[in-house]
């Protein structure tokens, strides 16, 4: 039996296809941060479905902007309490880190200077509200499949389908696509950057 300082973590975060993307996720966007972010400011960043905090963690390992504030969202406490465990590294470096238990769509943030909002998980989130509440200029990165799956409820067709579905609240300014051949399926990952309408 473990102890309560034990990390619980599904296996599936470990995944070639989780790694895979969240490693596409940093490194696409720290190509695009130095294109349209000002590497003088400091960002308050908020990762929406941040699940046990694997992609928080990689995005920020590899990435050269100043974060002061990372708030993660999830409908699961026990992924948030992993999360925190998994980010300690970066509350030790004087980013001040945040969890809330609630489903994204209830969530109205705050308006603010240099905002970063990240939601590698659109294909498990109904709904627009999450985003349509997003303050305007505010800086936006979404990620989806197509991959067919039970937990997936918004899943995308493909990439200009992923586009046109947020495309009316966001200005694009970046766009991607992986691929993914497996033994057993094939899906790809969209992602797009930009900047609340």
């Amino acid at each position: 039996m473990g102890s309560m300082n034990d990390l619980v973590i599904p296996s599936d975060a470990f995944s070639h296809g989780q790694i895979r993307s969240k490693i596409w996720l940093s490194e696409n966007f720290a190509v695009w941060s130095k294109k349209h972010l000002s590497p003088a400011k400091s960002f308050e960043l908020h990762w929406y479905g941040s699940w046990v905090g694997i992609g928080p963690l990689l995005m920020l390992s590899r990435n050269e902007l100043k974060f002061h504030k990372l708030n993660l969202f999830d409908l699961n406490p026990e992924n948030l309490a992993t999360s925190l465990k998994v980010l300690d590294f970066w509350r030790c470096e004087s980013v001040e880190i945040t969890t809330q238990t609630i489903d994204v769509n209830e969530h109205r943030p705050q308006p603010g200077p240099h905002q970063i909002f990240v939601n590698s998980a659109c294909e498990h989130m109904a709904g627009s509200s999450w985003l349509k509440n997003i303050p305007e200029g505010a800086f936006v990165l979404l990620q989806s499949t197509d991959m067919k799956h039970h937990e997936h409820i918004n899943c995308a067709e493909n990439a200009v389908d992923f586009i046109n579905k947020y495309s009316p609240w966001l200005t694009v300014l970046e766009s991607s696509q992986i691929d993914f051949n497996y033994p057993d399926k094939r899906f790809s990952r969209f992602m797009l950057f930009g900047t609340k309408k």
